[in-house]
């Protein structure tokens, strides 16, 4: 089967998660993905645990590597020198895209940006994605996903309560971002198909990140209502939810969408917490309580 992605040509100089996984998804698809990185200073993600062997001995250890760069092509380039950039001219003929996550600013200064790698191909398509986006008072703010998950909302929703917040597990936006990059480059092929025009996408993952919190962000406009921890329960269970329709539920799940919990107490927006400070567990569709101290 011919992959959707099928004869396309990538050049990458993202490093990291958000676009190693957003070029994976097409080299998984067919695209020859050609992935650069410097020897002095290669994809920091080469040193994350957990490794195969002993990690001293070879860059190439880490499971993480390995996974959001599978099915790609790679060569070190010294992109500070002079010859190392006109490598990089010589190549960007051949290529259809050119995807990086630098810090914004980072790819022009070597003259390997958007307006002047297009002189040397028209119809180019070039991603950019970084925290916050090109342009606007917090584009130079570096980071990654465990400090956006936070400036983007996510930490102030996750957990019991607001005196029990539990974050997000990891760079949480790390795996939301590629999925909104990955359409746009395959949205930029089809445009450049039917008209012949490359384009510069500028892939703020800061914006991607906040359509996972879009029910939470309309509910504010439309009640002004802020969205709150509430465990495993939201608030937007019972409205969204009839009767009929969670018939079939195990039992907590059909007193939650009902507005209260299946050992009568009147929680509404949050997990039954009978047992304040104690874990509390569903088997099938009976839900124990442990009173044990943890």
């Amino acid at each position: 089967m011919t992959g959707v992605a099928e004869g396309l040509r990538v050049l990458d100089f993202t490093w990291f998660a958000v676009g190693p996984v957003t070029t994976k998804y097409l080299a998984d698809n067919g695209a020859e993905v050609i992935k650069i990185e410097s020897r002095s200073r290669p994809d920091g993600l080469r040193m994350a645990p957990p490794f195969k062997g002993d990690p001293s001995l070879s860059l190439n250890r880490s499971q993480y590597f390995g996974n959001y760069n599978s099915s790609k092509k790679s060569v070190s380039i010294d992109m500070s020198t002079q010859e190392g950039r006109e490598l990089i001219r010589g190549l960007v003929p051949h290529c259809d895209i050119v995807a990086e996550s630098f810090r914004v600013g980072t790819m022009a200064k070597w003259g390997l940006g958007y307006d002047q790698l297009r002189e040397l191909r028209p119809d180019l398509i070039y991603l950019a994605t970084c925290l916050q986006g090109q342009t606007g008072p917090r584009a130079g703010y570096a980071g990654f996903g465990t400090q956006l998950a936070a400036i983007s909302g996510f930490y102030s929703v996750s957990g019991y309560s607001p005196d029990e917040l539990t974050p997000v597990h990891g760079p949480y936006t790390d795996f939301v971002a590629p999925r909104f990059s990955c359409f746009a480059l395959l949205s930029a092929i089809d445009h450049r198909r039917r008209t012949g025009e490359g384009q510069m996408i500028d892939m703020s993952q800061y914006e991607a990140a906040l359509n996972f919190l879009s029910p939470a962000i309309t509910d504010y406009f439309a009640t002004g209502r802020v969205a709150q921890p509430a465990g495993v329960v939201t608030a937007l269970v019972g409205a969204v939810t009839t009767p009929a329709a969670s018939a079939g539920w195990p039992s907590p799940w059909r007193a939650m969408s009902s507005g209260g919990t299946s050992c009568g107490c009147s929680g509404t927006t949050r997990a039954c917490r009978c047992s304040p400070g104690t874990p509390t567990a569903w088997s099938g569709a009976t839900r124990s309580t442990s009173t044990s101290a943890a």
